[in-house]
Protein backbone atom coordinates (compact mmCIF):
# COMPACT_ATOMS: atom_id res chain seq x y z
CA UNK A 1 0.00 0.00 0.00
CA UNK A 2 1.59 3.33 -0.76
CA UNK A 3 1.75 6.53 1.38
CA UNK A 4 -1.09 8.01 -0.24
CA UNK A 5 -3.26 5.34 0.82
CA UNK A 6 -2.06 4.53 3.78
CA UNK A 7 -2.87 6.79 7.00
CA UNK A 8 0.49 8.34 8.52
CA UNK A 9 0.96 7.78 12.21
CA UNK A 10 2.99 10.20 14.03
CA UNK A 11 4.48 8.54 16.85
CA UNK A 12 5.14 5.82 14.24
CA UNK A 13 6.89 8.06 11.78
CA UNK A 14 8.96 9.51 14.79
CA UNK A 15 9.95 6.29 16.62
CA UNK A 16 11.46 5.42 13.38
CA UNK A 17 13.35 8.12 12.57
CA UNK A 18 14.53 8.13 16.57
CA UNK A 19 15.31 4.38 16.28
CA UNK A 20 17.38 4.95 12.55
CA UNK A 21 19.17 8.04 14.64
CA UNK A 22 20.19 6.06 17.73
CA UNK A 23 21.82 3.84 15.52
CA UNK A 24 23.64 6.19 13.59
CA UNK A 25 25.34 7.92 16.34
CA UNK A 26 25.94 4.72 17.70
CA UNK A 27 28.10 3.90 15.12
CA UNK A 28 29.28 7.71 14.63
CA UNK A 29 30.17 7.69 18.17
CA UNK A 30 32.19 4.32 18.85
CA UNK A 31 33.90 4.57 14.88
CA UNK A 32 34.66 8.19 16.23
CA UNK A 33 36.11 7.52 19.44
CA UNK A 34 37.73 4.65 18.05
CA UNK A 35 39.80 6.59 15.35
CA UNK A 36 40.43 9.88 17.97
CA UNK A 37 41.81 7.14 20.23
CA UNK A 38 44.27 5.16 18.06
CA UNK A 39 45.38 9.53 17.53
CA UNK A 40 45.20 9.37 21.39
CA UNK A 41 47.52 6.98 21.71
CA UNK A 42 50.03 8.02 19.60
CA UNK A 43 50.61 11.71 20.61
CA UNK A 44 49.80 9.82 24.62
CA UNK A 45 52.77 8.31 23.90
CA UNK A 46 55.26 10.95 22.25
CA UNK A 47 54.14 13.18 25.32
CA UNK A 48 55.29 10.54 27.93
CA UNK A 49 58.82 9.47 25.80
CA UNK A 50 59.49 13.57 25.76
CA UNK A 51 58.81 13.61 29.16
CA UNK A 52 61.13 11.09 30.04
CA UNK A 53 63.86 12.45 27.37
CA UNK A 54 63.85 15.56 29.51
CA UNK A 55 64.32 13.75 33.21
CA UNK A 56 67.37 11.55 31.55
CA UNK A 57 68.83 15.31 30.47
CA UNK A 58 68.15 16.96 33.82
CA UNK A 59 69.88 13.79 35.65
CA UNK A 60 73.00 15.43 34.10
CA UNK A 61 72.74 17.79 37.50
CA UNK A 62 75.46 16.58 39.87
CA UNK A 63 73.32 18.45 42.13
CA UNK A 64 69.88 15.86 41.10
CA UNK A 65 72.00 12.68 40.55
CA UNK A 66 75.20 12.27 42.54
CA UNK A 67 76.28 8.63 40.25
CA UNK A 68 76.14 6.48 43.86
CA UNK A 69 74.49 3.18 43.40
CA UNK A 70 72.34 4.43 47.11
CA UNK A 71 69.56 5.61 47.46
CA UNK A 72 69.37 9.24 46.36
CA UNK A 73 67.01 11.28 48.60
CA UNK A 74 67.25 14.75 45.77
CA UNK A 75 66.58 12.42 42.67
CA UNK A 76 64.13 10.39 44.69
CA UNK A 77 62.35 13.59 45.32
CA UNK A 78 62.40 14.76 41.67
CA UNK A 79 61.03 11.63 40.60
CA UNK A 80 58.22 11.53 43.44
CA UNK A 81 56.99 15.62 42.66
CA UNK A 82 57.08 14.61 38.43
CA UNK A 83 54.57 11.72 39.54
CA UNK A 84 52.34 14.09 41.55
CA UNK A 85 52.35 16.83 39.12
CA UNK A 86 51.55 14.40 36.25
CA UNK A 87 49.53 11.56 38.38
CA UNK A 88 45.85 12.33 36.74
CA UNK A 89 46.76 11.13 33.20
CA UNK A 90 50.73 11.65 33.06
CA UNK A 91 53.70 9.28 34.41
CA UNK A 92 52.37 6.92 37.32
CA UNK A 93 56.06 5.80 38.37
CA UNK A 94 59.86 6.36 37.77
CA UNK A 95 62.46 4.01 38.88
CA UNK A 96 66.35 4.89 38.69
CA UNK A 97 67.85 1.16 38.24
CA UNK A 98 71.65 0.71 38.40
CA UNK A 99 72.41 -1.95 35.92
CA UNK A 100 75.46 -3.79 36.95
CA UNK A 101 73.92 -4.31 40.45
CA UNK A 102 70.09 -4.55 40.10
CA UNK A 103 69.96 -1.66 42.88
CA UNK A 104 66.64 0.70 42.97
CA UNK A 105 68.14 4.00 44.07
CA UNK A 106 65.28 5.84 43.22
CA UNK A 107 61.98 5.78 42.88
CA UNK A 108 58.69 8.00 43.06
CA UNK A 109 57.10 6.18 45.92
CA UNK A 110 55.02 7.98 48.30
CA UNK A 111 57.53 9.42 51.16
CA UNK A 112 57.87 11.50 53.77
CA UNK A 113 60.47 14.65 53.00
CA UNK A 114 61.93 16.76 55.64
CA UNK A 115 64.17 19.63 54.75
CA UNK A 116 66.97 21.10 57.33
CA UNK A 117 68.06 24.18 55.67
CA UNK A 118 71.65 25.07 56.08
CA UNK A 119 72.70 28.04 58.07
CA UNK A 120 74.69 28.99 55.05
CA UNK A 121 72.10 30.51 52.25
CA UNK A 122 75.01 29.63 49.65
CA UNK A 123 74.42 26.07 50.32
CA UNK A 124 71.57 23.62 50.05
CA UNK A 125 68.88 22.55 52.17
CA UNK A 126 69.50 18.92 53.02
CA UNK A 127 67.29 16.10 52.07
CA UNK A 128 66.10 13.21 53.97
CA UNK A 129 63.23 10.68 53.72
CA UNK A 130 61.13 8.26 55.50
CA UNK A 131 58.34 5.87 55.23
CA UNK A 132 55.47 8.20 54.94
CA UNK A 133 53.07 5.69 56.72
CA UNK A 134 54.47 6.90 60.10
CA UNK A 135 52.55 10.39 59.51
CA UNK A 136 49.21 8.96 57.49
CA UNK A 137 47.59 8.14 61.03
CA UNK A 138 47.63 12.28 61.70
CA UNK A 139 47.53 13.17 58.77
CA UNK A 140 44.66 11.38 56.62
CA UNK A 141 41.93 12.72 58.95
CA UNK A 142 42.52 16.33 57.69
CA UNK A 143 42.94 15.60 53.89
CA UNK A 144 39.82 16.00 52.85
CA UNK A 145 38.54 18.67 55.09
CA UNK A 146 40.42 21.65 53.68
CA UNK A 147 40.10 23.16 50.01
CA UNK A 148 44.10 22.85 49.36
CA UNK A 149 46.50 22.16 47.64
CA UNK A 150 50.67 22.36 47.32
CA UNK A 151 53.37 22.33 44.71
CA UNK A 152 56.31 21.67 44.61
CA UNK A 153 59.54 22.10 42.63
CA UNK A 154 63.38 21.58 42.51
CA UNK A 155 65.21 24.81 40.73
CA UNK A 156 69.10 24.25 40.76
CA UNK A 157 68.60 21.36 43.51
CA UNK A 158 67.07 23.54 46.06
CA UNK A 159 63.09 22.49 46.89
CA UNK A 160 60.36 25.40 46.87
CA UNK A 161 56.75 24.86 47.69
CA UNK A 162 53.37 26.91 47.69
CA UNK A 163 50.32 26.82 48.66
CA UNK A 164 47.19 26.94 46.73
CA UNK A 165 43.61 27.41 48.33
CA UNK A 166 40.07 27.71 46.29
CA UNK A 167 37.04 28.45 48.64
CA UNK A 168 35.51 31.45 50.07
CA UNK A 169 37.05 31.26 52.90
CA UNK A 170 41.01 30.33 52.59
CA UNK A 171 42.49 27.71 55.19
CA UNK A 172 44.87 25.15 55.10
CA UNK A 173 46.23 22.75 57.66
CA UNK A 174 50.13 23.74 58.47
CA UNK A 175 52.32 20.17 59.67
CA UNK A 176 55.52 21.55 62.05
CA UNK A 177 57.86 19.23 63.64
CA UNK A 178 59.52 20.35 66.70
CA UNK A 179 62.18 17.80 66.80
CA UNK A 180 63.42 14.86 64.63
CA UNK A 181 66.12 12.17 64.30
CA UNK A 182 68.33 11.60 60.99
CA UNK A 183 70.03 9.08 60.24
CA UNK A 184 72.54 9.26 56.97
CA UNK A 185 69.76 10.29 54.26
CA UNK A 186 66.99 8.67 56.43
CA UNK A 187 65.14 10.73 59.57
CA UNK A 188 62.83 9.51 61.90
CA UNK A 189 59.64 12.28 63.19
CA UNK A 190 59.47 13.30 66.75
CA UNK A 191 57.02 16.28 67.64
CA UNK A 192 54.34 17.24 65.38
CA UNK A 193 51.86 19.98 65.37
CA UNK A 194 49.06 20.36 63.53
CA UNK A 195 47.80 24.38 62.86
CA UNK A 196 45.30 25.80 60.87
CA UNK A 197 46.44 28.73 58.92
CA UNK A 198 44.93 31.60 56.97
CA UNK A 199 45.70 33.42 53.61
CA UNK A 200 45.46 36.75 54.85
CA UNK A 201 45.61 38.31 51.47
CA UNK A 202 42.21 37.41 51.02
CA UNK A 203 40.88 38.92 54.62
CA UNK A 204 40.44 42.27 55.83
CA UNK A 205 41.97 41.74 59.01
CA UNK A 206 44.92 39.52 59.72
CA UNK A 207 44.21 36.64 61.25
CA UNK A 208 46.09 34.37 63.80
CA UNK A 209 47.61 30.64 63.00
CA UNK A 210 45.15 27.92 65.11
CA UNK A 211 46.47 25.74 67.22
CA UNK A 212 44.47 22.56 66.38
CA UNK A 213 46.89 19.56 68.07
CA UNK A 214 50.34 18.21 69.13
CA UNK A 215 50.88 14.80 68.76
CA UNK A 216 53.93 12.19 69.60
CA UNK A 217 55.45 10.39 66.92
CA UNK A 218 58.94 9.31 67.88
CA UNK A 219 59.26 5.81 67.20
CA UNK A 220 60.24 3.17 70.33
CA UNK A 221 63.93 2.82 68.58
CA UNK A 222 66.11 5.72 67.57
CA UNK A 223 69.22 4.14 68.55
CA UNK A 224 71.79 5.47 66.09
CA UNK A 225 70.05 8.67 65.03
CA UNK A 226 71.23 11.80 65.66
CA UNK A 227 68.65 14.29 67.63
CA UNK A 228 68.10 17.44 66.21
CA UNK A 229 65.42 20.08 68.25
CA UNK A 230 66.18 23.50 65.81
CA UNK A 231 62.82 23.21 64.61
CA UNK A 232 63.33 26.64 62.49
CA UNK A 233 65.51 24.98 60.37
CA UNK A 234 63.03 21.56 59.94
CA UNK A 235 59.95 21.69 56.82
CA UNK A 236 58.41 18.65 55.92
CA UNK A 237 55.92 17.64 53.51
CA UNK A 238 54.22 14.26 52.73
CA UNK A 239 51.90 11.93 50.57
CA UNK A 240 54.82 12.99 47.14
CA UNK A 241 55.01 10.27 44.50
CA UNK A 242 53.25 7.22 43.79
CA UNK A 243 51.39 4.86 46.68
CA UNK A 244 52.18 1.40 47.37
CA UNK A 245 49.36 -0.22 45.95
CA UNK A 246 50.10 1.25 42.07
CA UNK A 247 53.79 0.28 43.04
CA UNK A 248 52.78 -2.91 43.14
CA UNK A 249 50.21 -3.43 40.23
CA UNK A 250 52.87 -1.02 37.77
CA UNK A 251 56.06 -2.69 38.97
CA UNK A 252 54.63 -6.18 38.27
CA UNK A 253 54.39 -4.92 34.73
CA UNK A 254 57.48 -3.15 34.53
CA UNK A 255 59.86 -5.29 32.08
CA UNK A 256 63.49 -5.30 33.35
CA UNK A 257 64.36 -7.74 30.89
CA UNK A 258 64.98 -4.39 28.69
CA UNK A 259 67.67 -3.46 30.94
CA UNK A 260 70.38 -3.17 28.68
CA UNK A 261 68.72 -0.85 25.75
CA UNK A 262 66.20 1.38 25.60
CA UNK A 263 62.26 0.94 24.71
CA UNK A 264 58.78 2.40 24.70
CA UNK A 265 55.59 -0.16 24.94
CA UNK A 266 52.63 1.17 24.50
CA UNK A 267 49.36 -1.36 25.19
CA UNK A 268 45.20 -0.73 25.91
CA UNK A 269 43.92 -1.81 29.55
CA UNK A 270 40.12 -2.22 30.33
CA UNK A 271 39.65 0.24 32.72
CA UNK A 272 35.77 -0.39 33.17
CA UNK A 273 34.93 2.79 30.73
CA UNK A 274 34.15 2.14 27.12
CA UNK A 275 37.32 2.44 25.54
CA UNK A 276 39.45 2.01 27.96
CA UNK A 277 42.95 3.29 29.04
CA UNK A 278 46.32 3.94 27.25
CA UNK A 279 49.05 2.04 29.24
CA UNK A 280 53.05 3.24 28.32
CA UNK A 281 55.83 1.80 29.43
CA UNK A 282 59.45 3.67 28.55
CA UNK A 283 62.87 2.07 29.59
CA UNK A 284 65.99 4.91 28.73
CA UNK A 285 69.50 4.43 29.56
CA UNK A 286 71.63 6.77 31.51
CA UNK A 287 75.47 6.72 31.64
CA UNK A 288 77.07 9.31 34.14
CA UNK A 289 80.44 11.28 34.05
CA UNK A 290 81.95 7.91 35.57
CA UNK A 291 80.57 5.42 32.70
CA UNK A 292 78.03 4.08 35.15
CA UNK A 293 75.37 2.89 33.64
CA UNK A 294 71.54 3.40 34.85
CA UNK A 295 67.93 2.39 33.40
CA UNK A 296 65.08 4.58 34.03
CA UNK A 297 61.39 2.96 33.97
CA UNK A 298 58.51 4.57 33.85
CA UNK A 299 55.08 3.66 33.57
CA UNK A 300 52.11 5.60 32.63
CA UNK A 301 48.65 5.23 32.26
CA UNK A 302 46.17 7.39 30.85
CA UNK A 303 42.04 6.93 30.56
CA UNK A 304 40.82 8.04 27.18
CA UNK A 305 37.28 9.25 28.10
CA UNK A 306 38.33 11.36 31.12
CA UNK A 307 41.40 12.76 29.51
CA UNK A 308 40.22 13.03 25.87
CA UNK A 309 36.95 11.30 25.25
CA UNK A 310 34.80 13.99 26.99
CA UNK A 311 36.17 16.30 24.49
CA UNK A 312 34.60 14.14 21.46
CA UNK A 313 31.55 13.69 23.68
CA UNK A 314 30.77 17.09 23.75
CA UNK A 315 31.32 17.70 20.30
CA UNK A 316 28.65 15.02 19.77
CA UNK A 317 25.71 14.87 21.90
CA UNK A 318 24.89 18.84 21.29
CA UNK A 319 25.35 18.09 17.63
CA UNK A 320 23.61 14.68 18.05
CA UNK A 321 20.76 16.88 19.91
CA UNK A 322 20.65 19.59 17.32
CA UNK A 323 20.29 16.79 14.71
CA UNK A 324 17.54 15.03 16.58
CA UNK A 325 15.30 18.02 17.15
CA UNK A 326 15.96 18.96 13.50
CA UNK A 327 14.94 15.11 12.50
CA UNK A 328 11.58 15.21 14.93
CA UNK A 329 10.43 18.65 13.17
CA UNK A 330 11.26 17.14 10.16
CA UNK A 331 9.50 14.15 10.92
CA UNK A 332 6.47 16.09 11.63
CA UNK A 333 6.47 18.23 8.82
CA UNK A 334 6.83 15.14 6.49
CA UNK A 335 3.82 13.45 8.45
CA UNK A 336 2.07 16.67 7.81
CA UNK A 337 2.30 16.65 4.23
CA UNK A 338 1.22 12.91 3.88
CA UNK A 339 -1.31 13.65 6.06
CA UNK A 340 -2.09 15.88 3.54
CA UNK A 341 -1.85 13.60 0.66
CA UNK A 342 -3.67 11.21 2.90
CA UNK A 343 -6.62 13.68 3.32
CA UNK A 344 -6.69 14.48 -0.58
CA UNK A 345 -6.99 11.10 -1.17
CA UNK A 346 -9.41 10.30 1.05
CA UNK A 347 -11.10 13.15 0.03
CA UNK A 348 -11.29 12.66 -3.62
CA UNK A 349 -12.45 9.13 -2.89
CA UNK A 350 -15.50 10.51 -0.71
CA UNK A 351 -16.16 12.73 -2.99
CA UNK A 352 -16.60 10.19 -6.27
CA UNK A 353 -18.34 7.44 -4.03
CA UNK A 354 -20.99 10.35 -2.96
CA UNK A 355 -21.36 10.83 -6.46
CA UNK A 356 -21.96 7.56 -7.57
CA UNK A 357 -24.64 7.61 -4.54
CA UNK A 358 -26.51 10.28 -5.76
CA UNK A 359 -26.53 9.57 -9.60
CA UNK A 360 -27.76 6.26 -8.61
CA UNK A 361 -31.04 7.70 -7.52
CA UNK A 362 -31.59 9.43 -10.89
CA UNK A 363 -30.83 7.29 -12.85
CA UNK A 364 -32.66 4.69 -11.38
CA UNK A 365 -35.48 7.19 -11.92
CA UNK A 366 -34.93 8.06 -15.57
CA UNK A 367 -34.85 4.37 -16.41
CA UNK A 368 -38.52 4.01 -14.87
CA UNK A 369 -39.92 6.60 -16.53
CA UNK A 370 -38.32 5.88 -19.79
CA UNK A 371 -39.72 2.22 -19.78
CA UNK A 372 -43.18 4.01 -19.16
CA UNK A 373 -42.52 5.63 -22.29
CA UNK A 374 -42.40 2.65 -24.06
CA UNK A 375 -45.89 1.94 -23.11
CA UNK A 376 -47.42 4.79 -25.36
CA UNK A 377 -49.48 6.38 -22.49
CA UNK A 378 -51.54 8.99 -23.39
CA UNK A 379 -50.02 12.09 -23.33
CA UNK A 380 -50.77 13.27 -20.23
CA UNK A 381 -48.70 10.69 -18.60
CA UNK A 382 -45.93 11.19 -21.62
CA UNK A 383 -45.60 14.46 -20.85
CA UNK A 384 -45.41 14.09 -16.81
CA UNK A 385 -42.01 11.33 -17.29
CA UNK A 386 -40.61 13.77 -19.83
CA UNK A 387 -40.64 16.18 -17.46
CA UNK A 388 -38.80 14.24 -14.62
CA UNK A 389 -36.73 13.01 -17.08
CA UNK A 390 -35.64 16.42 -17.47
CA UNK A 391 -35.35 17.35 -14.00
CA UNK A 392 -33.10 14.60 -13.25
CA UNK A 393 -31.25 15.27 -16.34
CA UNK A 394 -30.57 19.06 -14.92
CA UNK A 395 -29.77 17.53 -11.03
CA UNK A 396 -27.00 15.28 -12.72
CA UNK A 397 -25.57 18.12 -15.07
CA UNK A 398 -25.64 20.36 -11.29
CA UNK A 399 -23.82 17.31 -9.70
CA UNK A 400 -20.91 16.81 -12.37
CA UNK A 401 -20.63 20.01 -13.11
CA UNK A 402 -20.02 20.79 -9.44
CA UNK A 403 -17.83 18.27 -8.84
CA UNK A 404 -15.89 18.77 -11.99
CA UNK A 405 -15.46 22.74 -10.60
CA UNK A 406 -14.30 21.09 -7.22
CA UNK A 407 -11.63 18.67 -8.45
CA UNK A 408 -10.46 21.79 -10.70
CA UNK A 409 -9.93 23.98 -7.68
CA UNK A 410 -8.07 21.15 -5.69
CA UNK A 411 -5.65 20.96 -8.77
CA UNK A 412 -5.31 24.31 -9.42
CA UNK A 413 -1.81 25.62 -7.41
CA UNK A 414 -1.91 28.95 -9.07
CA UNK A 415 -1.96 32.34 -6.82
CA UNK A 416 -5.02 33.87 -6.85
CA UNK A 417 -5.67 37.19 -8.56
CA UNK A 418 -5.59 40.75 -6.89
CA UNK A 419 -8.90 42.02 -7.84
CA UNK A 420 -10.52 44.53 -5.63
CA UNK A 421 -13.94 42.76 -4.93
CA UNK A 422 -16.40 44.20 -2.39
CA UNK A 423 -18.57 40.95 -0.99
CA UNK A 424 -22.00 43.61 -0.65
CA UNK A 425 -21.75 45.31 -4.18
CA UNK A 426 -21.32 41.34 -5.67
CA UNK A 427 -23.77 40.13 -3.72
CA UNK A 428 -26.63 42.63 -4.62
CA UNK A 429 -25.96 41.47 -8.39
CA UNK A 430 -25.88 38.11 -7.59
CA UNK A 431 -29.22 38.16 -5.62
CA UNK A 432 -31.26 39.37 -8.10
CA UNK A 433 -31.03 35.83 -10.43
CA UNK A 434 -32.71 34.19 -7.13
CA UNK A 435 -35.34 36.59 -6.69
CA UNK A 436 -37.78 34.67 -8.31
CA UNK A 437 -37.52 31.31 -6.26
CA UNK A 438 -38.65 33.68 -3.88
CA UNK A 439 -41.77 35.30 -4.78
CA UNK A 440 -44.67 33.50 -3.23
CA UNK A 441 -42.19 32.70 -0.36
CA UNK A 442 -42.75 36.22 1.44
CA UNK A 443 -38.86 36.00 2.53
CA UNK A 444 -37.53 39.42 3.14
CA UNK A 445 -33.58 40.29 1.78
CA UNK A 446 -31.58 43.01 3.64
CA UNK A 447 -27.98 43.37 2.29
CA UNK A 448 -26.75 46.40 3.73
CA UNK A 449 -22.73 47.57 4.42
CA UNK A 450 -19.88 46.68 2.41
CA UNK A 451 -16.50 44.48 2.59
CA UNK A 452 -13.78 45.31 0.17
CA UNK A 453 -10.91 42.50 -0.36
CA UNK A 454 -8.41 41.08 -3.04
CA UNK A 455 -8.67 37.96 -5.41
CA UNK A 456 -10.05 36.35 -8.28
CA UNK A 457 -13.06 37.80 -9.44
CA UNK A 458 -14.61 34.96 -10.68
CA UNK A 459 -14.03 32.56 -8.42
CA UNK A 460 -15.51 34.81 -5.81
CA UNK A 461 -18.67 35.10 -7.51
CA UNK A 462 -18.82 31.55 -7.61
CA UNK A 463 -18.35 31.10 -3.80
CA UNK A 464 -20.89 33.65 -2.69
CA UNK A 465 -22.96 32.51 -4.97
CA UNK A 466 -23.25 29.12 -3.70
CA UNK A 467 -23.84 30.70 -0.33
CA UNK A 468 -26.45 32.53 -1.70
CA UNK A 469 -28.15 29.43 -3.04
CA UNK A 470 -27.98 27.69 0.10
CA UNK A 471 -29.18 30.71 1.95
CA UNK A 472 -32.13 30.60 -0.54
CA UNK A 473 -32.74 27.29 -0.26
CA UNK A 474 -32.98 26.26 3.39
CA UNK A 475 -34.68 29.84 4.31
CA UNK A 476 -38.17 28.55 5.56
CA UNK A 477 -41.18 30.62 4.41
CA UNK A 478 -41.97 34.27 5.59
CA UNK A 479 -38.06 33.98 7.07
CA UNK A 480 -35.17 36.58 6.43
CA UNK A 481 -32.36 36.69 4.20
CA UNK A 482 -29.51 38.67 5.62
CA UNK A 483 -26.10 40.03 4.13
CA UNK A 484 -23.82 42.10 5.45
CA UNK A 485 -20.64 43.37 5.94
CA UNK A 486 -18.18 45.67 7.85
CA UNK A 487 -14.45 46.65 8.35
CA UNK A 488 -13.95 42.98 10.45
CA UNK A 489 -16.32 40.65 8.62
CA UNK A 490 -18.94 39.49 5.92
CA UNK A 491 -22.02 37.24 6.51
CA UNK A 492 -24.41 35.66 5.54
CA UNK A 493 -27.43 34.29 7.54
CA UNK A 494 -30.85 32.62 6.88
CA UNK A 495 -33.44 32.14 9.33
CA UNK A 496 -34.98 28.50 9.71
CA UNK A 497 -37.63 26.36 10.45
CA UNK A 498 -35.32 23.56 12.34
CA UNK A 499 -31.21 23.23 12.52
CA UNK A 500 -29.74 20.52 11.75
CA UNK A 501 -28.42 17.45 14.39
CA UNK A 502 -25.22 17.55 12.89
CA UNK A 503 -22.18 20.19 13.99
CA UNK A 504 -22.50 23.25 11.59
CA UNK A 505 -18.70 22.54 10.47
CA UNK A 506 -19.59 19.19 9.10
CA UNK A 507 -21.91 21.20 6.59
CA UNK A 508 -18.29 22.09 4.83
CA UNK A 509 -17.84 18.67 3.62
CA UNK A 510 -19.00 17.16 0.08
CA UNK A 511 -22.47 15.89 -0.27
CA UNK A 512 -23.12 16.36 3.03
CA UNK A 513 -26.70 18.68 3.06
CA UNK A 514 -28.95 20.00 6.39
CA UNK A 515 -31.98 17.77 5.41
CA UNK A 516 -29.64 14.40 5.75
CA UNK A 517 -31.50 13.39 2.45
CA UNK A 518 -29.59 12.14 -0.19
CA UNK A 519 -32.15 11.94 -2.73
CA UNK A 520 -33.29 15.08 -2.28
CA UNK A 521 -31.91 17.33 -5.62
CA UNK A 522 -32.63 20.28 -3.94
CA UNK A 523 -28.62 20.86 -4.51
CA UNK A 524 -25.80 18.97 -5.44
CA UNK A 525 -24.67 18.94 -1.83
CA UNK A 526 -20.92 20.60 -3.15
CA UNK A 527 -21.83 24.22 -3.13
CA UNK A 528 -20.47 24.68 0.33
CA UNK A 529 -17.37 22.67 0.04
CA UNK A 530 -16.60 24.86 -3.25
CA UNK A 531 -16.67 27.85 -1.11
CA UNK A 532 -15.04 26.92 1.44
CA UNK A 533 -12.18 25.84 -0.88
CA UNK A 534 -12.67 28.52 -2.66
CA UNK A 535 -11.70 30.87 0.84
CA UNK A 536 -9.10 28.85 1.53
CA UNK A 537 -7.43 29.41 -1.19
CA UNK A 538 -7.67 32.89 -0.92
CA UNK A 539 -6.61 32.56 3.04
CA UNK A 540 -9.68 34.07 3.99
CA UNK A 541 -10.55 32.45 7.56
CA UNK A 542 -14.54 31.27 6.63
CA UNK A 543 -16.83 29.75 9.64
CA UNK A 544 -20.09 28.40 9.85
CA UNK A 545 -22.47 28.46 13.06
CA UNK A 546 -26.12 28.55 14.21
CA UNK A 547 -27.55 30.66 16.05
CA UNK A 548 -30.85 31.45 18.36
CA UNK A 549 -32.09 35.00 18.53
CA UNK A 550 -35.40 35.39 20.05
CA UNK A 551 -36.42 31.61 19.49
CA UNK A 552 -35.56 32.27 15.75
CA UNK A 553 -33.29 29.56 14.72
CA UNK A 554 -30.87 31.01 12.02
CA UNK A 555 -27.61 29.41 9.75
CA UNK A 556 -24.92 31.95 9.42
CA UNK A 557 -21.64 32.42 7.25
CA UNK A 558 -19.17 34.39 7.82
CA UNK A 559 -15.70 35.34 5.81
CA UNK A 560 -12.82 37.41 7.12
CA UNK A 561 -10.14 38.27 4.65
Amino acid sequence: MNKQNKKPVLWRMLLKRVAILAVIFMIVYVVSNYVAYAFYEVAYTNAIKSDMDSLVTEMDNPELFSGSSTTNPRLDLKLGINCAEGYIDGIKYIRVVDIKSGEVIADSSRRAYMFIRNDDPAQKSDIYICDASLFDARLLPYEDDINTFHTYSIDNGEVTSETHTYNENPQYYAFRLKDVYIKDDRFLPGKLTVTKEFDNTMHDTYKEPEFIEEVDLTPDNTEGYEHITDSDKISIFVRVGTNEDDINYFGDRLNTSYLDREVTQTTHVNDGSMFGSVLVITSSIYVDENDNSYIVESFSRSSYERSFGFILSAILQPLFVIIFIISILSGIFKYKKYRRIYEQEEYRRTLMNSMAHDLKSPLAAMRGYAENLKENLNNEKRDHYADCILKNTDYMNRLISDNLSLLKLEYDTSKPGKDKVDLIELSKELIDKYMPLLGGRDVSVDISGSYLVKGNMAQLSTAIENLISNAVRYVNDKGKINIGGSKKEFFISNTALSLPDMKAEELWKPFVKGDDSRSNENGSGLGLSIAKNIFDRHKFKSLIRYDNIDKVDRFVVTVRS
